[in-house]
Protein backbone atom coordinates (compact mmCIF):
# COMPACT_ATOMS: atom_id res chain seq x y z
CA UNK A 1 0.00 0.00 0.00
CA UNK A 2 1.61 3.75 -0.72
CA UNK A 3 2.00 6.04 1.86
CA UNK A 4 0.13 8.83 1.34
CA UNK A 5 1.08 12.77 1.50
CA UNK A 6 1.12 13.66 5.19
CA UNK A 7 -1.67 16.58 4.16
CA UNK A 8 -3.95 14.32 2.70
CA UNK A 9 -3.93 11.90 5.85
CA UNK A 10 -4.66 15.11 7.92
CA UNK A 11 -7.23 16.58 5.50
CA UNK A 12 -9.28 12.92 6.38
CA UNK A 13 -9.47 14.02 9.61
CA UNK A 14 -10.09 17.40 9.42
CA UNK A 15 -12.88 19.35 7.35
CA UNK A 16 -9.70 21.33 5.34
CA UNK A 17 -8.55 20.69 1.86
CA UNK A 18 -5.29 18.73 1.32
CA UNK A 19 -4.07 22.02 -0.56
CA UNK A 20 -4.61 24.68 1.76
CA UNK A 21 -3.17 22.08 4.98
CA UNK A 22 0.01 22.08 2.01
CA UNK A 23 0.03 25.30 1.79
CA UNK A 24 -0.26 26.56 5.86
CA UNK A 25 2.28 24.23 6.50
CA UNK A 26 5.45 26.19 3.56
CA UNK A 27 3.90 29.31 4.55
CA UNK A 28 5.14 28.70 8.31
CA UNK A 29 7.76 26.93 8.20
CA UNK A 30 9.11 29.41 5.68
CA UNK A 31 8.35 32.23 7.49
CA UNK A 32 11.24 34.32 9.27
CA UNK A 33 9.00 34.81 11.88
CA UNK A 34 5.57 33.09 13.35
CA UNK A 35 4.30 32.47 16.09
CA UNK A 36 1.29 29.87 16.96
CA UNK A 37 -1.61 30.75 19.13
CA UNK A 38 -4.11 28.22 20.69
CA UNK A 39 -6.78 28.84 22.82
CA UNK A 40 -8.38 26.20 25.21
CA UNK A 41 -9.95 24.23 22.70
CA UNK A 42 -6.47 22.50 21.80
CA UNK A 43 -6.38 21.24 25.22
CA UNK A 44 -9.61 19.37 25.22
CA UNK A 45 -9.30 16.15 23.90
CA UNK A 46 -7.74 12.85 25.44
CA UNK A 47 -4.68 13.49 23.60
CA UNK A 48 -4.72 17.29 24.60
CA UNK A 49 -1.11 17.06 25.93
CA UNK A 50 0.07 15.20 22.77
CA UNK A 51 -1.70 18.63 20.59
CA UNK A 52 0.45 20.54 22.99
CA UNK A 53 3.58 18.91 22.64
CA UNK A 54 3.23 18.99 18.52
CA UNK A 55 2.91 22.55 18.60
CA UNK A 56 5.77 23.06 20.72
CA UNK A 57 7.87 20.76 18.69
CA UNK A 58 6.66 22.12 15.60
CA UNK A 59 8.08 25.64 16.63
CA UNK A 60 11.35 24.01 17.59
CA UNK A 61 12.01 22.37 14.69
CA UNK A 62 11.50 25.28 12.62
CA UNK A 63 13.54 27.51 14.68
CA UNK A 64 10.61 29.69 15.70
CA UNK A 65 11.25 29.97 19.60
CA UNK A 66 13.40 31.77 21.11
CA UNK A 67 13.55 34.36 19.05
CA UNK A 68 12.14 38.48 18.41
CA UNK A 69 8.66 37.97 16.74
CA UNK A 70 8.16 34.21 17.11
CA UNK A 71 6.98 31.86 20.21
CA UNK A 72 4.17 30.24 21.27
CA UNK A 73 1.44 31.65 22.44
CA UNK A 74 -1.45 29.48 24.79
CA UNK A 75 -4.27 32.02 25.08
CA UNK A 76 -6.09 30.84 28.39
CA UNK A 77 -7.17 32.58 31.66
CA UNK A 78 -4.02 31.58 34.08
CA UNK A 79 -0.64 31.90 33.10
CA UNK A 80 0.87 28.84 33.12
CA UNK A 81 -2.37 26.63 32.48
CA UNK A 82 -0.52 25.29 29.73
CA UNK A 83 3.27 25.63 30.53
CA UNK A 84 3.85 28.86 29.35
CA UNK A 85 5.06 29.81 32.13
CA UNK A 86 7.87 27.66 31.81
CA UNK A 87 9.22 28.84 28.21
CA UNK A 88 9.27 31.74 29.60
CA UNK A 89 5.83 33.55 28.32
CA UNK A 90 4.96 35.33 31.38
CA UNK A 91 5.69 39.45 31.15
CA UNK A 92 7.73 39.33 34.59
CA UNK A 93 9.45 35.78 34.38
CA UNK A 94 11.77 34.43 32.65
CA UNK A 95 12.38 30.69 31.43
CA UNK A 96 12.67 28.48 34.55
CA UNK A 97 10.06 31.08 36.33
CA UNK A 98 13.13 33.38 37.05
CA UNK A 99 12.03 36.52 37.63
CA UNK A 100 12.90 39.91 35.06
CA UNK A 101 13.74 42.03 38.44
CA UNK A 102 16.63 39.49 39.88
CA UNK A 103 18.14 39.90 36.15
CA UNK A 104 18.09 43.93 36.30
CA UNK A 105 19.39 43.76 40.17
CA UNK A 106 21.76 41.12 38.89
CA UNK A 107 23.19 43.55 36.04
CA UNK A 108 23.53 46.26 38.55
CA UNK A 109 25.32 44.31 40.94
CA UNK A 110 27.51 42.23 38.90
CA UNK A 111 28.41 45.83 37.23
CA UNK A 112 29.56 47.29 40.59
CA UNK A 113 31.40 44.47 41.84
CA UNK A 114 33.42 44.09 38.88
CA UNK A 115 34.04 47.97 38.68
CA UNK A 116 35.76 47.09 42.29
CA UNK A 117 37.25 44.20 41.37
CA UNK A 118 39.08 45.90 38.39
CA UNK A 119 40.71 48.53 41.03
CA UNK A 120 41.75 45.88 42.67
CA UNK A 121 43.58 44.05 40.29
CA UNK A 122 45.18 47.35 38.91
CA UNK A 123 46.45 47.83 42.52
CA UNK A 124 47.62 44.77 42.81
CA UNK A 125 49.61 45.18 39.55
CA UNK A 126 51.55 47.61 41.08
CA UNK A 127 52.11 45.85 43.92
CA UNK A 128 53.33 42.73 41.78
CA UNK A 129 55.67 45.78 39.86
CA UNK A 130 57.14 47.14 42.98
CA UNK A 131 57.76 44.13 44.60
CA UNK A 132 59.63 42.80 41.33
CA UNK A 133 61.55 46.17 41.70
CA UNK A 134 62.27 45.70 45.10
CA UNK A 135 63.43 42.24 44.08
CA UNK A 136 66.03 43.40 41.42
CA UNK A 137 66.85 46.23 43.85
CA UNK A 138 68.08 43.45 46.15
CA UNK A 139 65.90 45.23 48.75
CA UNK A 140 63.64 41.85 48.96
CA UNK A 141 63.53 37.80 48.59
CA UNK A 142 61.65 36.61 45.62
CA UNK A 143 59.28 35.41 47.51
CA UNK A 144 57.58 38.45 48.03
CA UNK A 145 57.37 38.88 44.37
CA UNK A 146 55.50 34.97 44.36
CA UNK A 147 53.08 35.89 46.58
CA UNK A 148 52.41 39.22 44.95
CA UNK A 149 52.28 37.10 41.54
CA UNK A 150 50.09 34.93 43.75
CA UNK A 151 47.71 37.71 44.77
CA UNK A 152 47.27 39.07 41.17
CA UNK A 153 46.89 36.25 39.72
CA UNK A 154 43.53 35.17 42.37
CA UNK A 155 42.42 38.70 41.70
CA UNK A 156 42.00 38.74 38.04
CA UNK A 157 40.35 34.86 38.19
CA UNK A 158 37.73 36.55 40.68
CA UNK A 159 37.15 39.63 37.84
CA UNK A 160 36.59 36.89 35.35
CA UNK A 161 34.28 34.93 37.09
CA UNK A 162 32.48 38.29 38.11
CA UNK A 163 32.70 39.30 34.22
CA UNK A 164 31.10 35.71 33.45
CA UNK A 165 28.02 36.48 35.98
CA UNK A 166 27.91 40.02 34.21
CA UNK A 167 27.98 38.47 30.59
CA UNK A 168 24.82 36.12 31.85
CA UNK A 169 22.77 39.15 33.73
CA UNK A 170 22.93 40.96 30.69
CA UNK A 171 21.69 37.50 28.86
CA UNK A 172 19.00 37.04 31.24
CA UNK A 173 17.73 40.69 30.63
CA UNK A 174 17.82 40.40 26.51
CA UNK A 175 15.74 37.48 26.78
CA UNK A 176 13.31 38.76 29.68
CA UNK A 177 12.81 41.84 27.19
CA UNK A 178 12.30 38.97 23.99
CA UNK A 179 15.74 39.20 22.00
CA UNK A 180 16.07 41.21 18.91
CA UNK A 181 17.95 43.91 20.46
CA UNK A 182 21.11 42.92 18.34
CA UNK A 183 18.82 43.12 14.78
CA UNK A 184 17.47 46.49 16.05
CA UNK A 185 21.22 47.87 16.70
CA UNK A 186 22.48 46.74 13.78
CA UNK A 187 19.26 48.45 11.53
CA UNK A 188 19.70 51.83 13.36
CA UNK A 189 23.64 52.21 13.05
CA UNK A 190 23.43 50.98 9.00
CA UNK A 191 20.68 53.79 8.99
CA UNK A 192 23.50 56.31 10.99
CA UNK A 193 26.04 55.36 8.44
Amino acid sequence: MARQPDEKVAAKFSSEDSALIRELAHAYGNATNAQLCWTLGITEHHNAVDNVFALINLALLTGKVGKWGSGLQPLRGQNNVQGGGDMGAIPNKLSGFQDVENALIDRTKFGQVREEQAKNVQALRRFRDLADLRYREGATIYLEVANAEQSLFLAELAYVATQAQLFQSYANLYKAMGGGWVEEAERLSSREN
